[in-house]
């Protein structure tokens, strides 16, 4: 029994017989055999780690201090070679002078020389834009440069500001023209009226610019003279109009796309309110008893007015729709130095022609004489005063039309030469 238990175990009895050799071994090659010199085996090994770990420390402080001084060296630097490094540096917009060299070696941190240039004192405001109301004025100021290289001044070299007058006064407003009024005789020339109102907001206003009418020629035509003498034909019987029973003269009228026109009055020129025949629905007439030679007006509601010489027994007559004005040209907005001249233009057509224009500031008439062509208006000499909107009036027989409006800036005779 024994022996088989012997055997159970004998696999576990090796592996411990195997420990206790390798202990055996550990304890002769390391630990002493007896205890003094265990203690003392301790103190060796403790001495040495403590004075490893020393050495680590010092190492390690060395490295530090040495890399600080390279950053207190890079950044305090001598004065005198500031701006001559290579790596980015924040400059400073504080205008002043730079130090001097003799600063050179100091180890605070200065900032770079400043980027900008220097301002000169601002000049004087310049007289107010307006003569009344509120206008604007302005003052300058130069950069401080010695030459092209020396940084330019960052910041406005203008300003303005508002400037307050006395109130300005106010004009009447003419209301649109009437219409003509019936010509002051029936025949031989005589003129007519129109005229119009100046409307004012208060007793205060001023009086509204140019006239309150306007003439106009009418009835030009001749008054009957039974003492006149016929070159062809007789005097018929309200002695306006020389006859020639034997000649009778076949027209026809058409619209400017050759369509008939139908309703149409003709009528002697010298006598154009004595109608002679009207255009049926084909657009024919016929005149008896009239002469060549002889003038004769066509009339139609819608078109304008056609004058044409009978030269033969045959009228062909063409007639255009009546076109109320329109603006071709708008006067363009201009800029001006005191003491300048300047020229708006404006033109118009229509049908009838235009038979004038008129120009205005601010809604208020200007003087004629300054456009004596009409479409033309030239002013001279301009002072801050003459600033504001221009437009012009084109007027026809059968209407008018504002153009768009035009500004005119006049400045101060120091903006040019103070600017820099």
């Amino acid at each position: 029994m024994d022996t088989n238990a012997n055997k159970k175990f004998r696999p576990f009895n090796a592996f411990m017989n195997l420990q206790t050799e390798r202990s055996d071994v550990f304890e002769i090659a390391v630990k002493p055999v007896s205890s003094p010199n265990r203690i003392k085996t301790f103190l060796i090994a403790a001495t040495v780690i403590t004075g490893i770990g020393l050495v680590v420390a010092i190492s390690v402080a060395i490295a530090l201090k040495i890399k600080s001084s390279d950053a207190v060296h890079k950044y305090n630097q001598p004065l005198g070679k500031i701006g001559k490094t290579t790596t980015s540096t924040t400059r400073s917009t504080t205008t002043g002078p730079q130090l001097s060299s003799s600063t050179a070696g100091l180890t605070t941190t200065t900032p770079a020389p400043s980027a900008n240039g220097t301002w000169n004192n601002w000049g004087s405001w310049t007289s107010c834009g307006a003569t009344c109301g509120t206008g604007y004025h302005t003052r300058y100021r130069t950069c401080l440069r010695t030459s092209a290289n020396d940084p330019i001044c960052q910041g406005e070299y203008v300003e303005t500001t508002t400037c307050s007058l006395a109130t300005c006064p106010v004009y009447g407003v003419w209301t649109t023209w009437s219409g003509w009024a019936v010509c002051d005789v029936t025949c031989g020339g005589g003129t007519h009226l129109r005229t119009r109102v100046c409307q004012k907001s208060s007793s205060s206003d001023l009086d509204c610019v140019g006239s309150w009418s306007q003439s106009q020629a009418c009835n030009r035509w001749s008054c009957p003279d039974c003492s006149q003498t016929c070159t062809t034909g007789v005097l018929n019987a309200d002695c306006t109009a020389c006859e020639c029973a034997s000649n009778t003269v076949q027209g026809i009228v058409r619209n400017h796309v050759n369509v008939p026109l139908n309703e149409a009055s003709i009528a002697h020129a010298s006598v154009p309110y004595k109608t002679l025949a009207t255009t049926n629905e084909t657009g024919g007439f016929v005149l008896d008893t009239t002469c060549e030679a002889v003038e004769v007006v066509i009339t139609r509601a819608g078109y304008a007015d056609v004058t044409v010489v009978v030269t033969s027994t045959t009228v062909t007559v063409q007639m255009s729709l009546t076109e109320y004005p329109a603006i071709s040209m708008n006067p363009k907005s201009r800029v001006r130095v005191q003491g300048e001249n300047v020229t708006f233009c404006c033109e118009a057509y229509g049908n009838p022609a235009i038979t004038s224009y008129e120009w205005m500031k601010g809604g208020v008439l200007i003087d004629d004489t300054k456009y004596p062509d009409g479409y033309n208006l030239t002013l001279n000499d301009v002072t801050i005063s003459d600033s504001g909107e221009y437009k012009c009036r084109a007027n026809s027989p059968v209407g008018a039309v504002y153009s768009a409006s035009a500004l005119l800036t006049v400045k101060c005779n120091s903006t040019l030469k103070n600017k820099n």
